[in-house]
């Protein structure tokens, strides 16, 4: 099992699992915001940004053949654009700081910790950019049907408040990811002894079966060889006793017949010998 892949299935399944809370939550919120300003000047943006924005998030959350890359991006982006929306109309007020530290955390879980902290720093930007433009008079934003205040003061303190909780969270991501990363390697160390483990035993359990069936074949050959040697005996002595009584017979023949019975004699002789050693030797 590759470490890396092992990780990125464990991120991929942690993410989607946070996802489907932070969606179910996001979905309760807007209906929630969409029945208490649905005769306000809001509606525009519920209806054309966060609505919108859930539906392609559920979408790119729960169907299959997305790219997980396009996932990723598309996901952290959709959480920044609704931040965005949030940092226009209200300030750096409470969504607007949830959606902008989601987005971060997201960051850092789907890719690392350096692309979340980029993306914190990033979220400066605009931040500067809208406390800028409303400060000097060029945009409104109301908190609650109330101007914000247009003292820098308050930007200032609410831009590192953010910036606190985001690196916290940044921080804690990483570490559970070292750690999730840790308990892979851990793992699939263990699944290798386990296999090397697995390994040695068949290796060991075939030799046994080897050796025991290597056994069986031998106990089969003894058991046979009593009656092998009995029928080898028999006909042996037989031709033993008909040879050496044709031999009696044929001394008063020609030298050559004597011969030959002599060598027939002395090889019967031989086998039977070498019967009797086979014998001892089972």
């Amino acid at each position: 099992m590759d470490n890396n892949t092992d990780l990125n299935n464990l991120r991929r399944n942690v993410v989607k699992r946070v996802l489907i809370i932070l969606i179910s939550i996001a979905a309760l919120a807007i209906l929630f915001i969409s029945l208490q300003e649905w005769d306000s000047e809001n509606h525009r943006r519920i209806f054309f940004v966060y609505w919108p924005s859930l539906t392609a998030a559920i979408i790119i959350t729960f169907v299959k053949s997305v790219p997980e890359l396009l996932r990723s991006i598309v996901l952290v982006s959709l959480f920044f654009i609704v931040a965005l929306s949030e940092l226009l109309s209200f300030g750096l007020a409470s969504l607007t700081f949830m959606f902008f530290t989601t987005g971060v955390s997201l960051t850092a879980v789907l890719f690392n910790r350096k692309t979340g902290y980029i993306t914190m720093l990033s979220t400066l930007v605009p931040i500067a950019v809208t406390a800028y433009l409303y400060v000097n008079g060029y945009i409104d934003i109301t908190n609650n049907q109330q101007p914000v205040s247009t003292g820098i003061s308050g930007w200032v303190s609410s831009s590192l408040a953010y910036l606190v909780a985001c690196s916290s969270l940044v921080e804690t991501v990483t570490i559970l990811i070292r750690e999730l990363d840790r308990h892979s390697s851990k793992i699939e160390s263990l699944n290798e002894e386990l296999s090397g483990l697995v390994k040695r035993r068949n290796s060991e359990l075939s030799k046994v079966v080897e050796d025991s069936s290597r056994n069986s074949t031998l106990v089969s050959i003894q058991t046979a060889f009593p009656k092998l040697f009995h029928r080898l005996n028999t006909p042996i002595g037989n031709a033993l006793t008909a040879t050496s009584f044709m031999r009696e017979n044929y001394k008063d023949k020609d030298e050559t017949g004597r011969e030959l019975l002599d060598l027939t004699l002395k090889s019967l002789d031989q086998a039977r010998q070498e019967i009797e050693k086979l014998r001892s030797l089972s």
